[in-house]
């Protein structure tokens, strides 16, 4: 009986010492908080500020991420549409798919193209171009697309050489001394060198006419935008699977696919992004840890605010809903796909995980597999650093390895 006492105490207290070092070697120049649990059992098995708030970044895909699983069909509805006579009557639906050049092209097209009148309504958007928090000088910034009803093209310009996509822009192109394009703020005004020998993806600036004009020269009839009310026979133009966005989404973290998936979650009768959150947040977080502050699907705003114990109960909930073949697609797989293809090398993969960076921010939420098989469920969020993202990266995957 002694010898059993004195092994169990020796085992407290060498767990407790690799507690202590675990926590001494966390970065000190970084504000973290950490939680790790088993999967299967739910065991924590270390926690530092698991409930202080962090700003998350892209880990606020996760929550994206989820909301589109549960509330969303496996098959995404492209646009509502009604006919009558030789008019066809369009309302978007925030499918972010249509025209698309990293997606295959949409089903929900050739209804379109079918078309011989288009009438485009909008009036079930209610919502901002931008995001709340969002940094209004990131406009020309590939990952700051803006937020709309009826996407095109992703809402980006995609230049290369003197190749324009879509071409409608060209004409609004200003021959410039410099070595990338600069769209004006207000206007799509595009300041460009005389070729550009890379691809640069420049957000436009969306308005329902210009919905309407890329229509129209894309489909190459007649378009018109009026403010209807949708018409109570209407019926759903079917687009893309729903998995293939997620993971589109997830893997090389695309915010604009996060803002109209958010977008979509809350219905296409009203499209808030505002709403979409109180409805989520009521119908899958009532029961999560708090605080948390959620205003944004893609992370972008630094008004977003999570716990490392809020991301952990959300990927246990998606842990125990769904096969883990299915949830570890979606994520970055580490030294194979997304953000992370270049960390967590080894001959299997280990690590499927969300990452989230911006200036003084580096997370990671996700699964993490160890050398005797078992599944930690981990999230590892600091905030508040001056040295560089990619270091604070290198040393979360470096602090995670002790682990395997």
């Amino acid at each position: 009986m002694k010898k059993i006492l004195l092994f169990f105490v020796l085992g407290l207290l060498f767990t407790a010492c690799k507690i202590q070092k675990l926590e001494k070697s966390l970065p000190k120049h970084a504000f973290s908080g950490v939680l790790i649990k088993e999967g299967k059992s739910g065991k924590v098995l270390f926690a530092k500020n698991a409930h202080k708030p962090f700003v998350p970044a892209s880990n606020t895909k996760i929550l994206s991420m989820y909301a589109a699983l549960e509330m969303l069909p496996d098959t995404l509805p492209a646009f509502r549409y009604w006919i009558k006579g030789d008019t066809t009557f369009l309302m978007g639906t925030g499918d972010p798919t249509l025209l698309h050049p990293d997606f295959p092209k949409n089903p929900a097209w050739e209804i379109l193209e079918q078309a011989k009148v288009i009438v485009y309504s909008d009036k079930n958007l209610h919502q901002e171009r931008y995001g709340a928090g969002w940094s209004w000088d990131d406009y020309n910034d590939y990952y700051q697309a803006e937020i709309n009803a009826l996407p095109l093209y992703g809402n980006v310009v995609r230049v290369k050489g003197e190749d324009w996509l879509p071409s409608y822009f060209k004409g609004g192109v200003v021959k410039a001394e410099r070595s990338n394009v600069k769209r004006a703020e207000h206007e799509n005004v595009f300041y460009a060198p005389q070729v550009l020998n890379r691809t640069q993806e420049v957000p436009f600036r969306t308005s329902s006419h210009l919905v309407v004009d890329l229509l129209k020269d894309t489909l190459k009839r007649e378009v018109i935008y009026r403010r209807v009310d949708l018409d109570p026979n209407y019926k759903t133009a079917w687009g893309l699977p729903k998995d293939t966005v997620i993971r589109r989404m997830m893997q090389p973290s695309d915010n604009h696919l996060a803002e109209q998936l958010l977008l979509m979650a809350g219905g296409a009768d009203t499209l808030s992004s505002s709403k979409s959150i109180e409805k989520v947040k009521a119908k899958l977080f009532e029961e999560f840890p708090k605080p948390y502050v959620w205003k944004d699907g893609s992370g972008l705003s630094r008004y977003n605010l999570f716990t490392p114990a809020f991301m952990v109960h959300l990927l246990e909930e998606m842990y125990k809903k769904y096969p883990t073949d299915q949830l570890f697609s979606y994520m970055s797989v580490g030294g194979k796909a997304g953000t992370l293809r270049n960390k967590y090398k080894g001959e299997l993969p280990y690590v499927f995980a969300k990452t989230g960076s911006m200036s003084g921010v580096y997370n990671e939420s996700g699964y993490f597999i160890n050398r005797k098989g078992k599944i930690l469920v981990y999230s590892v969020l600091k905030n508040n650093f001056t040295e560089s993202v990619s270091e604070n990266g290198a040393a979360t995957m470096e602090w995670m390895n002790r682990w395997r």
